[in-house]
């Protein structure tokens, strides 16, 4: 289980009154046969870009422990799974309402070692950059951490495939590499995946 949070080194505001801030959290689940499955869980987004806010007080108030209860009311659930397999892309999709099914996160590690990724509302650029990191550094995922092998067959994927835009007008783009000798990766904020 991974927490997001903002920057604040106070979970419960104890010190400074104020609670930090929580984003997000990140959930696997392994089974004994086929795929992991993960489930990012996010503040809940509005049309107009109000989201949720989660400042825990006391521990019984986290969200993890919120979305351990079924208390899900102000959140959205991302589900995922992930085929640990060199080549395959890793997705998440809403998993109710409106937009159940609608891929709102993808991600594949091309050839060359670079990660491609794309993703679009209600996920953030830190929520996205930071599932990301939850995929690569972990026991579970580990083996995509290896490079697809050479298929003369496949084309590359680039962000302009998926489509521009993101919330409204807005379009992200980023690259940075995951510490010393980590893959480099690209992340793209997209309308339609």
């Amino acid at each position: 289980e991974w927490v997001l949070h903002d920057d604040s080194n106070d979970p419960y505001g104890l010190r400074t009154g104020k609670p930090r801030r929580e984003l997000g959290l990140i959930v696997y689940k392994r089974g004994v046969l086929g795929p992991a499955k993960v489930e990012l869980i996010i503040p809940r987004v509005r049309k107009d870009g109000a989201c949720a806010q989660f400042r825990p007080a006391a521990p019984e108030e986290a969200m993890l422990q919120l979305f351990k209860a079924g208390r899900t009311d102000h959140m959205f659930v991302l589900k995922g799974e992930l085929v640990v397999q060199p080549g395959q892309p890793v997705e998440l999709r809403h998993s109710s309402g409106t937009q159940a099914g609608h891929v709102v996160f993808r991600a594949i590690k091309k050839k060359d070692g670079t990660w491609q990724v794309a993703y679009m509302h209600p996920l953030s650029a830190f929520q996205a950059f930071n599932f990301l990191v939850s995929v690569i550094h972990n026991p579970v995922t580990s083996a995509l951490d290896t490079p697809p092998k050479e298929d003369t067959k496949s084309t590359s994927q680039s962000g302009a495939e998926y489509g521009g835009g993101g919330r409204g007008d807005e379009r992200g783009v980023a690259s940075a590499f995951l510490g010393p000798g980590g893959p480099p990766m690209s992340i793209v904020n997209t309308s339609t995946l």
